[in-house]
């Protein structure tokens, strides 16, 4: 796994889990650092909202509709819930705005 590839992850929280596309961040020994992508955008507050990077080129991500960047906080995904293939990886020009992005809204 590579930074800015993209992977189908299983995501897990208290009540349950769901199988969504996540961005590489990085990795430590047993998990990856990720952050979440979503196609919901528009039943979100503006608060969310605010965090949240639109994928410009995400056909060429391979994913299969508008997306964004959940980056309100980035999460710990183990080894094991990620599927090994990418699935894509982001554009050198979504690299380069995500970067932009982040350190303007830190």
């Amino acid at each position: 796994m590579k930074p800015y590839d993209i992977h189908i992850a299983l995501v897990e929280w208290d009540m349950g889990g769901k199988r969504r596309p996540v961005l590489i961040l990085g990795a430590d020994e047993t998990n990856a650092i990720v952050f979440q992508i979503t196609t919901q955008y528009k039943s979100k507050s503006d608060t969310i909202r605010e965090k949240y990077f639109i994928i410009s080129d995400w056909k060429q991500a391979g994913l299969h509709a508008k997306s964004y960047v959940d980056t309100n906080s980035p999460i710990s995904v183990p080894f094991q819930s990620i599927e090994s293939v990418p699935i894509g990886k982001l554009t050198e020009k979504d690299v380069k705005n995500l970067r932009e992005f982040l350190l303007r809204n830190s």
